[in-house]
């Protein structure tokens, strides 16, 4: 069944939200954008403009290096920008030294296992304390596990972000209770965000914008 592959768990990472375990991803892959480079400065301008914003502490040149890596992952997953950063503000507040109770750091808030094991399966061959020390190949590792959740809960947005929040298995079961609602309210937290950010472009907050997968 598709759902003993989902629920086959490798690690585990955790927010201050919730924990949530990780699935064996696909098969590895280069960093690749898609789109073309106008689009890409594009959305590295949108993203820099928030990060100024919202994470000044970060400081300029990391900045930069986070606004490109997001727009070229955000590319390749048809994610708006947006959401990620979305995503990001939810968990972190924009403070890369963020650490939870159970180890999850950083901006997107990762357990360091989790990271190098979701590392070297897309074929990253560093040491876990290069992984560690670069925020913006964080921010990368942790977009592909938002994808991989999604493609995993049939398209479904709301289902991957719950996924990130509680974890896939967690997830599944309360979908066969029918009983996903109480994990709304992290949906809820993130759209809230999108909204704002989204503003902060001045561009409409229409949650449809958020990504171009389908459902299936």
């Amino acid at each position: 069944m598709k759902w003993l592959a989902l629920i086959a768990l490798a690690s585990v990472t955790v927010t201050g939200w919730a924990m949530r375990p990780v699935l064996s991803p696909p098969p590895p892959r280069v960093f690749e954008a898609q789109g073309t480079g106008q689009m890409r400065d594009q959305n590295e301008e949108r993203i820099d403009k928030v990060l100024a914003i919202r994470g000044p502490g970060l400081g300029l040149q990391l900045r930069r290096q986070l606004a490109m890596a997001i727009a070229q992952e955000s590319a390749t997953a048809r994610f708006d920008p947006m959401l990620v950063l979305a995503v990001i503000a939810v968990e972190s507040e924009f403070q890369d030294s963020a650490v939870s109770v159970v180890g999850a750091k950083g901006l997107m808030q990762i357990r360091p296992t989790t990271l190098f094991f979701w590392a070297e399966h897309e074929g990253i061959r560093l040491s876990p304390k290069e992984i560690e020390a670069d925020p913006a190949l964080r921010v990368r590792l942790g977009i592909r596990y938002l994808k991989y959740l999604q493609q995993s809960f049939w398209g479904d947005l709301d289902y991957a972000l719950m996924a990130y929040n509680a974890g896939p298995t967690r997830l599944f079961q309360l979908i066969k209770a029918k009983d996903t609602e109480q994990l709304r309210g992290y949906v809820t937290a993130v759209r809230r965000q999108y909204s704002a950010l989204r503003h902060v472009n001045g561009e409409p907050d229409d949650w449809v914008f958020a990504s171009r997968e389908k459902r299936r």
